[in-house]
């Protein structure tokens, strides 16, 4: 959890930072995207195959093959994706009818009846489907991907694609616990060239344990995370959060796009909550037009974004998160907006480095602390040394805010923080300090040209307005116009 105690610090007595500190180096994006043919997503089945078939026809297939499940099949136990010594890709798939979504679009519950069900009856490690370390060139689609209701305990896992594995794609799947029932992932995905499409990821939830619709520790990549609602309690999206087996490695490479990062607020007191997004141990990762949904105080304080590096059980000096861009995504209904930090607070195990090369820019985070999504009351905080951090043009509204920007002992907070042209609601306390100079907080670092809503003092080089949209016609931050045009469709109903 952050830790978000600090030394509030008057404004008036801070002195100013150097204008125009110096910028880092930019963030690097993603080096490639996954690679698939895209005619598998409508390719004609070569063989229908029933519910107690499934495992062996999949253990016989061959490049080339579609094999279909009639919907309303089912497949009942642990299907394994196996190592295959032909290259080429095999489909797994419902048999097309009326109705099905076409290939782009997001499928929804409301597909369910008209789907093939695979489903598990073992909880622990008991996955509804595993690839095999060395398996590669599935794609699965049009699928109903489930626990069977019979059971009681905790599922570690419904989709395991391990280390090793590769060239895997969901396309079009319901990936799902029941409403009731307890898991821990819905999707682990330490496999690389893998994408998850137009899938409906749902009831990823737990009770006193982390959950996640989507966690990474030991991805190569690339991975692409497009077009899909993802329905998670704990944090939706965690990359890291345990050491990876081999040295070196980090989920890298990852392109998140499009889509609906959602806790539903019914979760609330129900479901351990924690964040939206998180990474630990990440590199190269590219958050671009989401709409994040849904946070609050319960294991955290419940920021959308906390950003940070963790060597998380000891074992992963090399354990850090650099290279993120985080652009054009709508947040709403959370108790913070952004949380960046140079290392995890509460775990001092050695990292051979924190935080760095970070883009926060044209994102837009609307009511930030209004019930009931209230805890952190926080628009930004920045702690622990993270290292050429640029957060730039974002509107950030917020309601009983308490700090528009924290940056937080121990010092520095950051270094060669650029923090210019966003449009931000004044918390009641507004900047706070690491104690003395703000300077000295942020070496090499630079406050200028913000606008921030309400009365009060601003920092030397800043400005201030009476409305958010006075805020925006001033150049500062991004309009709400411009923010749902690049958000469009995201939000997908059932």
């Amino acid at each position: 959890m952050m830790r978000l105690a600090c030394t509030a610090v008057a404004l008036a007595a801070l002195a100013p930072l150097a204008p125009g500190g110096a910028q880092g180096a930019p963030p690097a994006l993603p080096r490639a995207l996954p690679t698939f043919p895209e005619s598998l997503a409508s390719a004609p089945c070569t063989r229908t195959v029933g519910g107690s078939q499934l495992q062996s026809a999949v253990n016989r297939a061959r490049a080339g093959m579609v094999l279909c499940l009639r919907p309303g099949e089912h497949f009942v136990g642990q299907l394994t994706l196996p190592r295959r010594d032909d290259a080429g890709w095999v489909v797994i798939r419902t048999t097309p009818v009326a109705g099905h979504p076409a290939p782009g679009e997001r499928v929804r519950p409301s597909h369910q009846g008209a789907l093939a069900h695979l489903a598990t009856t073992l909880g622990g490690a008991g996955a509804t489907v595993r690839a095999d370390r060395g398996a590669r060139g599935w794609y699965l689609a049009l699928l109903d991907i489930t626990i069977e209701p019979s059971v009681t305990a905790i599922l570690g896992t419904i989709v395991n694609l391990p280390r090793g594995a590769s060239d895997i794609v969901l396309d079009r799947v319901l990936v799902r616990a029941g409403a009731s029932q307890q898991v821990q992932r819905c999707v682990a995905l330490n496999s690389a060239n893998t994408a998850i499409i137009h899938s409906w990821l749902d009831e990823c939830h737990a009770k006193g344990y982390d959950s996640q619709a989507v966690v990474s520790w030991e991805s190569d990549g690339p991975v692409l995370l497009d077009n899909n609602t993802l329905a998670g309690a704990g944090e939706n999206i965690m990359l890291g959060g345990a050491d990876a087996a081999e040295p070196g490695v980090s989920p890298q490479d990852w392109t998140i796009t499009r889509n609906h990062i959602v806790t539903p607020v019914d979760w609330k007191g129900r479901w351990t909550k924690k964040n939206l997004f998180e990474t630990k141990n990440a590199r190269r990762i590219l958050v671009e037009r989401n709409v994040l949904d849904g946070s609050w105080t319960d294991g955290q304080v419940g920021f959308a974004f906390l950003l940070k590096s963790a060597n998380q059980s000891g074992g992963c000096t090399w354990c850090s998160a650099s290279d993120l861009t985080i652009r054009r995504n709508l947040i709403v209904r959370a108790a913070g907006a952004f949380g960046i930090t140079g290392r995890e607070g509460s775990n001092d195990k050695r990292l051979d480095s924190l935080t760095r090369r970070v883009l926060i820019a044209e994102n837009y985070a609307d009511g930030i602390g209004r019930e009931p999504a209230t805890g952190a009351q926080q628009l930004v905080a920045v702690m622990q040394g993270v290292t050429d951090l640029v957060i730039e043009r974002n509107t950030l509204d917020g309601v009983n805010i308490n700090n528009d920007l924290m940056v937080a002992p121990p010092r520095p907070s950051a270094v060669r923080l650029v923090f210019r042209r966003n449009a931000l609601t004044r918390g009641q306390y507004s900047l706070h300090g690491c104690g003395g100079p703000i300077a000295n907080c942020l070496p090499g670092g630079s406050l200028t040209g913000n606008v921030f809503v309400g009365s009060g003092e601003v920092p030397p080089g800043n400005r201030s307005a009476a409305t958010m949209a006075a805020a925006i016609a001033m150049g500062a931050g991004i309009s709400r116009g411009d923010i749902e045009g690049a958000t469009r469709g995201v939000v997908v109903q059932p």
